[in-house]
């Protein structure tokens, strides 16, 4: 799946129909006409500071990965890889790459550690390098 960033930031609109859970004051790391490679899909469910909503992972940076609205974006290519888990929660519904799928993940990778640093890359890899 390959996106391309059409607006930077929410409109009051798109922020209200998140519903009362969303935190507003949110930014997010996108650069406006930029096209990227998804590593992921997230809906959430009246989830904390998330609402209820479609999400694109993206790595707009080197061993980073932003988790974005997909408001902010318009899809050039909707496949999704057959690879990709899918896992339920009670606030979230995730389709992610295995690599991405392990417990804690996005917890270890915003701590740098090693072993998250190193699935991101191969994620990323498999999904054709940069985004």
């Amino acid at each position: 799946m390959k996106v391309r960033c059409v607006q930077a930031r929410l409109s009051d609109e798109q922020v209200s129909a998140f519903g009362p859970n969303f935190m507003a004051n949110q930014t997010f790391e996108v650069t406006l006409g930029a096209t990227y490679d998804v590593l992921g899909l997230i809906f959430t469910f009246e989830a904390p500071a998330r609402g209820t909503g479609g999400y694109v992972v993206i790595a707009p940076a080197e061993d980073r990965v932003a988790i974005t609205p997909l408001h902010l974006f318009e899809v050039l290519q909707a496949r999704v890889p057959a690879t990709w888990d899918l896992s339920v929660s009670s606030d979230e519904v995730e389709f992610l790459p295995p690599e991405l799928s392990a417990p804690h993940f996005f917890d270890d990778l915003s701590e740098r550690r090693p072993e998250a640093i190193a699935a991101l890359r191969k994620a990323r890899s498999d999904r054709g390098g940069r985004s």
